[in-house]
C-alpha cells in the first residue's frame, strides 16, 4: 500500500474523537481511475489518523462501483474502530454517532451489536 497522497480528491470527511484526548481522523477519497490495460476503475481511498495513513484501493467494473466499494471499505474500518464502538467518534453533520458512511452487507450484524452496548 502506499503512503504518497491522493491526487484528486473527490470526496473528504472529518470525524473527531470526543472525550479523553481529542484527535481527527480525515478520511479522503480519490476520482476513480480506468486501470491501465483494463476495463476495470480503481479507486484510492486513505483514513488519516487510526493505525496508518496508508492508501488503499478498491476496484470495480465502473467508476462508479469502484467508488462505491471504496466508500464501504472505509466505512468499515471506521464503524469498527475502538472510539465509535466506545460511542465517542462524531463528525459536524451528526452528534449523536451516526457516522453517516455505507457499510458492507456482511458486517451490518456486528455493528449492530457494537451500538447496542
Amino acid at each position: 500500500m502506499a503512503s504518497h497522497n491522493i491526487a484528486n480528491i473527490v470526496v473528504e470527511r472529518t470525524f473527531t474523537v470526543v472525550g479523553g484526548k481529542p484527535s481527527v481522523i480525515a478520511v479522503k477519497i480519490g476520482n476513480p481511475k480506468k486501470l491501465s490495460g483494463h476495463d476495470d476503475y480503481k479507486c484510492e481511498n486513505q483514513i488519516c489518523g487510526l493505525k496508518n495513513n496508508n492508501i488503499k484501493h478498491a476496484c470495480g467494473i465502473d467508476s462508479l462501483q469502484a467508488l462505491m466499494l471504496a466508500l464501504e471499505r472505509v466505512g468499515a474500518e471506521i464503524y469498527t474502530y475502538q472510539d465509535h464502538k466506545d460511542g465517542r467518534l462524531r463528525w459536524a453533520g451528526d452528534e449523536s454517532g451516526l457516522l453517516g458512511l455505507p457499510i458492507p452487507n456482511n458486517i451490518e450484524d456486528i455493528i449492530d451489536n457494537c451500538s447496542s452496548h
